[in-house]
C-alpha cells in the first residue's frame, strides 16, 4: 500500500512530512524517519548527532528539560517540536510497548 501525501506548504517535492502526516503512516514508520529527513536547521542537526539522536523515535522520550541538559537552547527545541507536531508527535509522548 502506498503512502499518501499531504501538503505541508513547504513546496519541496521530496519533504517527509508530505509522506508521513495522518494515518496515511503507522507510528512504527514515522519513528524511524531519519533527523536528516526533517529539515532542521544545521546547528539543530549537528546537536543531534553529538548526542546520539539518529531518528525521530531518539526524541520522543525526551523532555524539553532533557534536551536543555544535552545543550539544545529554547530555539532549538521550538524547531525540534515543530517537526514533531509535523509528524502528530511530541516530546514526552508514550509510546505503546
Amino acid at each position: 500500500m502506498s503512502k499518501s501525501f499531504f501538503a505541508c506548504g513547504c513546496g519541496q517535492s521530496n519533504c517527509v512530512f508530505e509522506k508521513a502526516l495522518g494515518n496515511a503512516w503507522s507510528l512504527q514508520d514515522k519513528l524511524q524517519i531519519e533527523i536528516d529527513d526533517l529539515e532542521l536547521s544545521l546547528k539543530v542537526f549537528r546537536s543531534c548527532q553529538a548526542v546520539g539522536i539518529r531518528i525521530v523515535r531518539d526524541f520522543i522520550p525526551k523532555s524539553e528539560e532533557e534536551l536543555s541538559h544535552d545543550k539544545f537552547n529554547h530555539q532549538s527545541i521550538g524547531e525540534i517540536k515543530k517537526a514533531l507536531k509535523k509528524l502528530d508527535l511530541s516530546l514526552g509522548m508514550k509510546l505503546p510497548e
